[in-house]
């Protein structure tokens, strides 16, 4: 599930042949900019899309910019940084949601195909069930932090490590 290259397609082939039906996500950086992108072979057509997130204003669309805080101070240089770092966590958790709904599709496969359900089964869907719990508070606690609702953000938030904690104490 884990693909070094440089090309989605081959990446998306890779996770094809070991029974993994998953999109591929990817960032590019020259320094500069932080481009963003996601590929999903198990489509058909295959779809690509570009950008931060479903739903960002076109500026976003064509990556985010970083300047240099040397010319633009150091207040909007991290401003800048924590916009690219959030979009990145959120796609590390949409990635880690899709792996284990991959890893429990193919679990479930497994024990129709041979007529009893697996053990692992079980804590696959509580796996899945934790994380994409602790996504949607990740979401939810940003999106009160944008509100101004810091307090409210943080318990949030700490509920969402939480989940995320659960998961591996499964």
């Amino acid at each position: 599930m884990v693909c070094y290259s440089f090309d989605p397609i081959a990446c998306d082939w890779n996770n094809a042949t070991k029974g993994f039906k998953v999109p591929v996500f990817g960032i590019l950086c020259d320094g500069k900019s932080f481009e963003f992108f996601s590929f999903d072979g198990s489509t058909s057509p295959p779809s690509f899309t570009r950008g931060c997130l479903p739903g960002d204003p076109p500026e976003f669309r064509r990556g985010l910019q970083l300047s240099d805080f040397t010319l633009t101070g150091p207040a909007r240089f991290i401003a800048e940084l924590r916009q690219i770092c959030e979009v990145i966590f959120d796609l590390l958790m949409s990635s880690f949601v899709s792996s284990l709904t991959a890893f429990q599709q193919r679990s479930e496969w497994k024990g129709m195909k041979n007529q009893k359900p697996r053990k692992s089964l079980a804590k696959w869907e509580e796996a899945l069930k934790y994380a994409k719990d602790a996504s949607e508070k990740f979401q939810n606690a940003e999106a009160m932090r944008k509100g101004q609702l810091v307090d409210d953000a943080n318990k949030v938030a700490e509920e969402a490590m939480k989940a995320l904690k659960q998961r591996f104490e499964i």
